[in-house]
């Protein structure tokens, strides 16, 4: 047998293995959502998938047994685009909800639910009013990821330091490290 025929064989043969592997990593992918009963997959920065993997992701959204919801979440322009790619897969992902910034009651709601849901701190910080709500707004520009992560920070800093809330003095550091 000569190389050239000899590589293509080799060749041949590894895409048949790899095809293999990729269908038993696809197996225990499914037998795992089905396992722990997944009822959503939210897939954050969907827009960084490759082409090829959306397939799967319609796979497993159409799956009967399964029962998904899949919600992709990543810049929309970037999205969309990659998507638009494979007629089946747009019209399983034709809707689409942009987050914008909060409107300020909205803001202040959405404070509060972080302080007493997501914070969970021993004593209440009272982020969503006065100053603090001041500084918030400013700071993040009412995006939910910029309070988020502003509140976090501080939180874990304000711990450390062994303090039961989040004073003015923890959200002026924190924004003032994360240069926003």
């Amino acid at each position: 047998m000569n190389t050239l025929a000899t590589n293509r064989f080799i060749e041949f043969l590894t895409n048949i293995l790899s095809k293999k592997r990729e269908r038993r990593k696809r197996e225990r992918t499914l037998d795992s959502l089905a396992i722990h009963q997944v009822e959503m997959l939210i897939i954050d920065e969907a827009n960084h998938l490759k082409f090829e993997t959306f397939s799967d992701v319609r796979h497993i959204y159409d799956d009967d047994e399964l029962k998904i919801s899949v919600l992709l979440v990543g810049t929309t322009s970037r999205l969309l685009a990659i998507v638009k790619r494979d007629e089946q897969v747009v019209n399983h992902f034709l809707e689409q909800f942009e987050l914008d910034r909060l409107e300020d009651i909205q803001f202040k709601q959405m404070i509060q639910i972080w302080e007493r849901d997501v914070l969970r701190l021993p004593e209440e910080s009272k982020l969503a009013s006065g100053d603090n709500l001041k500084i918030l707004k400013q700071a993040t520009n009412k995006l939910i990821g910029r309070l988020d992560m502003i509140l976090r920070k501080a939180a874990i800093r304000s711990l450390l330091r062994g303090q039961k809330k989040v004073d003015k003095d923890v959200l002026k550091e924190v924004i003032a490290a994360s240069k926003l």
